[in-house]
């Protein structure tokens, strides 16, 4: 009876990190319907199993408040489905990693490998023949999509254009690839008994997106790890000069580098406003539009509903910088509270697999802000979950009985 209670518990764990994951940019699971459920069905569990808020969340999401109630005054504006979509969003992840608890991360790197194996599989067969998998598709594609999406299952994603790069289940590659590359940089440090198979698993699957900013993300990983083992003084000169120089190279001899950010840089020596006159949706020109964006409300920020979050022409725009994203709707206050949270729980996750190397604790960290370079992430639950990681560091709570 008692072993049974146990699977019970442990099928429930994996179903809410699974939920957690597919609200999280699978279109298949989008809507306000959907997170509605997600949400009311997490908060009965999290009732259910007698878990209590802390203090630290408490003041997180207080602060959080305040800054929505100072936008709201300053801007003479309210939405109250925007303000509750967002605070949905952040409780689910935070109920449901104090749910899990200590088997939060392993359970997201074990859905994600399974995701990764689903993702490969159609993956091969939509680049051998499409045809196959069209009468299984659903048209996910949604009203602000520039290329048709469809699903399969709920677990892979294809843009008919774009079929060479894996989706996996998410809106786009680039999108797919940073839930991968946390899955991975998390599973090196683990004590998952598969580890080395998994990530074997991930870093194919990472390549099958053929994401440059995560291409760069887990290159940056690894030469932290293995900076740090480097004792000679004069080899770790060599290897800074040596990636200095690859970089170097990389930025003048592959125009997706040094020639993309150029031509964008262009548009400012011409004295192109990149808001008003270019349409180009490239991120360096997004950064400057966040920028733009961000002028004269650097202290709370301009909030997530887009009549406040731009400064132009709010129903045409798109942004796909998360860390400039951050900062234009939340303020520099808030972002530097993120990061804290973030930081944190890195080094909580760590310390729980004991591994207590600050240098590791950057790593991650480094990692992950370059994902957010990519995706605007804290759009959605996942990315929120990860600054609750400091959770991992209590003891472990008494099953229940669901």
């Amino acid at each position: 009876m008692i072993q049974l209670r146990y699977n019970k518990k442990k099928s429930i764990d994996y179903i809410l990190v699974f939920l957690l994951i597919s609200i999280s940019g699978n279109p298949f699971f989008s809507g306000t319907n959907i997170l509605s459920i997600i949400f009311l069905f997490t908060l009965y569990i999290f009732i259910k199993r007698k878990k209590k808020i802390e203090e630290k969340f408490l003041i997180f999401i207080s602060i959080l408040f305040i800054i929505t109630v100072f936008q709201t005054v300053i801007f003479s504006f309210f939405s109250l489905i925007t303000i509750i979509g967002l605070f949905m969003r952040i409780f689910i992840a935070y109920m449901v990693v104090k749910i899990v608890t200590n088997k939060f991360i392993d359970n997201y790197i074990k859905i994600m490998y399974l995701l990764s194996l689903f993702s490969l599989f159609f993956y091969i067969i939509s680049n051998l023949n499409l045809n196959l998998l069209i009468p299984f598709s659903i048209n996910v594609s949604g009203e602000e999509s520039l290329y048709p999406r469809y699903s399969i299952f709920g677990i892979f994603t294809y843009i008919t254009p774009f079929i060479d790069r894996n989706s996996g289940p998410f809106w786009e590659p680039g999108a797919f690839a940073g839930y991968l590359i946390i899955a991975f940089i998390f599973n090196y440090f683990s004590s998952l008994s598969k580890k080395n198979k998994i990530n074997k698993i991930l870093l194919i699957t990472i390549i099958s997106t053929f994401s440059t900013t995560v291409y760069l993300a887990i290159f940056s990983f690894f030469f932290l790890i293995y900076f740090k083992n480097i004792k000679n003084f004069f080899l770790k000169i060599f290897s800074v000069m040596f990636i200095l120089s690859i970089g170097y190279y990389a930025y003048f001899n592959f125009d997706f580098l040094g020639k993309k950010i150029e031509n964008q840089y262009s548009i400012i020596e011409k004295n192109i406003n990149p808001y008003l006159q270019n349409t180009d949706t490239q991120r360096f020109l997004n950064i400057l539009r966040d920028i733009k964006d961000f002028e004269e409300h650097e202290i709370i920020g301009r909030g997530t509903n887009p009549i406040t979050r731009y400064s132009f022409d709010s129903h045409n725009q798109i942004r796909t910088v998360g860390i400039t994203d951050i900062l234009v709707k939340f303020g520099i206050i808030f972002f530097i509270l993120m990061l804290y949270y973030l930081y944190t729980s890195i080094c909580s996750y760590l310390k729980y697999q004991k591994k207590k190397e600050n240098l590791y604790c950057l790593s991650i960290f480094t990692t992950i802000i370059i994902t957010l370079m990519s995706e605007v992430y804290f759009n959605y639950p996942f990315y929120w979950s990860l600054l609750f990681l400091y959770i991992l560091n209590k003891p472990k709570y008494k099953d229940t009985n669901i």
